[in-house]
């Protein structure tokens, strides 16, 4: 075989197992991609971050910002263990760090649907006013005014307590009739004036920016107002009583009964007086006094001397006065004509005395 007819021959043979190479390795290409799209893919089963740094929630109701504060420290944790973690992970591990309490009024919330049907932010939302004392800006305000450094207290720890408090104080949302009612309220201390605290909250509240001082001032005449008419109705008629003297009874002697014969008592040692005779002035008895037929100069009365006649005076002058009785006091009405004052003549022992 010449040259020619070999190199033709071996040509067509590596043609031949050329294209058998390639019709095999289409074959595998082939297979590869459908077993591929057949395979279900792989899920993550990684467990979910404990974050046992993290204590868990338990309901605080003295400190208002307390789930407030716990919430700021559980998102850094969080983010820092497991920074692509879905939102229904984040509402597990938020859920899984409540206390039992705190979790079980979370589920009740939450009804009909269940507590991972929400996200992160829908269930701090539903949280937040679970465990969060509701209280308006003008109270922390007024609290900002009102505080002060305890005994002892470091005055770093004031300082940071004066930042949180100025915070929330919200100062370049404060317009001047605001400000005014806050002075207003912080001067308004006393237990008494609970409800006009109140009544001032509540204005401050609904009216927001639009408020006015002088409303707030026109709304407490009217509060003060109503609550002295529903006195008035409440009293329509009371009995003013006071207190009598009984007069006192006469002791009566002992009778004796007939036919016993009377056996003398023995003689009792007397005791000294202890406070001075109102007719001389030393200590004796009265009945016992040497001045009993003693006739006064200064009053012409007998029994007592010069120097006890003024003491003797003033005492039964106040046996005059001594007499109280009770008197009753009907309803006293606002005439339309008399501009707020009521004015009456009452009897008062005897001597008519206005109001």
């Amino acid at each position: 075989m010449n040259p020619t007819d070999l190199q033709s021959v071996l040509s067509a043979v590596l043609r031949e197992q050329e294209q058998r190479f390639v019709q095999l390795l289409d074959a595998l290409r082939v297979g590869h991609s459908t077993s591929a799209a057949v395979a279900p893919p792989t899920q993550r089963n990684s467990p979910l971050p404990q974050l046992s740094d993290i204590e868990s929630f338990v309901v605080d109701v003295v400190n208002p910002t307390h789930f407030d504060d716990w919430l700021r420290r559980f998102k850094v944790p969080l983010l820092c263990a497991a920074p692509n973690i879905s939102e229904k992970e984040k509402t597990m591990v938020l859920a899984n760090k409540l206390s039992t309490d705190a979790f079980a009024e979370f589920r009740k919330c939450c009804l009909p649907k269940d507590v991972t049907d929400y996200s992160y932010e829908e269930a701090v939302a539903r949280l937040r006013p679970l465990f969060s004392k509701q209280r308006s800006v003008f109270a922390d305000r007024y609290d900002c005014m009102r505080l002060t450094r305890d005994e002892g207290e470091e005055f770093m720890h004031v300082v940071n307590r004066c930042k949180a408090a100025l915070k929330m104080f919200k100062f370049e949302e404060l317009t001047k009739e605001q400000f005014d009612a806050l002075i207003l309220l912080s001067a308004l201390k006393s237990p008494a004036d609970e409800p006009l605290r109140a009544r001032i909250l509540q204005k401050l509240n609904q009216d927001g920016d639009r408020v006015r001082f002088d409303d707030i001032i026109t709304d407490c005449v009217d509060f003060l107002t109503t609550k002295a008419d529903c006195r008035v109705f409440a009293n329509e008629n009371f009995r003013l009583n006071a207190v009598q003297k009984l007069p006192q009874k006469r002791r009566q002697r002992r009778k004796h009964p007939p036919f016993e014969k009377h056996q003398p008592s023995k003689p009792t040692a007397q005791k000294d007086s202890t406070s001075p005779c109102f007719r001389c002035g030393d200590l004796h008895w009265c009945k016992d006094c040497p001045h009993l037929k003693h006739q006064c100069n200064e009053c012409k009365r007998t029994g007592h001397l010069e120097r006890q006649c003024d003491h003797i005076h003033n005492h039964r002058s106040n046996l005059k006065h001594s007499k109280v009785g009770f008197t009753q006091i009907g309803t006293v009405r606002q005439s339309p004509k008399s501009n707020g004052l009521v004015k009456m003549e009452i009897g008062v022992n005897g001597v008519q005395v206005q109001f």
